[in-house]
């Protein structure tokens, strides 16, 4: 007895498609499931070794294993209105921190559409730096940087 089964091309991809679909749901849904009905872990779900002790990932920062951040003074730098020479530029060194941020960023005069940066980075050792850039016109406009930086216990 032979069985033969004649399918043309479209039909054979459009089951083909199906296939792929439904295995792919199977495993989205597999993944992606609702129980828990928060998706990922809580901190008393997540080991943590402090020294030789295991502790939860909550019972280490309830007891302050982990250190934590402090904020710093908040930094200023501005480009000085009625420069010269272009690029308007000022760069203050910020001191030695973990983790440094733009947190301010304006500009205040004429010159509409006219590029300025703020920018903060890392020199050598974790030592900051703040730096405000203009490069528009110099007599009648201002560049005001801030940062905030962290450290960590």
């Amino acid at each position: 007895m032979k069985i033969s089964l004649n399918i043309e091309k479209r039909y054979a991809f459009m089951i083909v498609g199906l296939l792929v679909l439904g295995v792919g749901g199977f495993f989205v849904y597999g993944y992606g499931t609702t129980n828990p009905v928060a998706f990922g872990h809580s901190g008393g779900e997540v080991d943590v070794n402090i020294g030789a002790t295991t502790k939860t990932l909550q019972q280490a920062i309830n007891a302050g294993d982990l250190g934590g951040a402090q904020m710093v003074s908040s930094y200023f730098v501005s480009t000085t209105t009625g420069c010269t020479t272009l690029p308007c530029k000022d760069i203050q060194s910020i001191g030695i921190h973990d983790f440094c941020a733009i947190s301010r960023n304006v500009f205040s005069g004429s010159g509409v559409g006219v590029e300025h940066t703020c920018d903060v980075a890392t020199t050598s050792g974790n030592n900051w730096i703040l730096e405000a850039i203009h490069n528009g016109p110099p007599a009648s406009t201002n560049v005001i940087c801030g940062a905030q930086c962290l450290d960590f216990n």
